[in-house]
């Protein structure tokens, strides 16, 4: 996977390879709000301060032992 420049805003497209979800996701993400896009024309943008306030706002992977899961496996 090749880098993309560094620029104010961001493509579906890229936002998807640079982030590694998938378009539903992505969809997902900016129909709640928690990520906020801009719209040029009919093409759908994320500004780089946005998708760093999004990425910075998402929680860190707990194993199920430390979530408190009540649909644990049991042992």
């Amino acid at each position: 996977m090749t880098k993309p420049k560094e620029r104010a805003l961001y493509s579906v497209p890229e936002i998807i390879e640079m982030v590694g979800i998938g378009r539903t996701r992505l969809y997902q993400e900016l129909n709640s709000g928690r990520l906020k896009a801009v719209k040029i024309g009919k093409r759908t943008c994320v500004t780089k301060a946005s998708l760093e306030t999004w990425l910075s706002t998402l929680e860190g992977y707990l194993p199920e032992k430390q979530r408190g899961n009540v649909h644990a496996r049991r042992k």
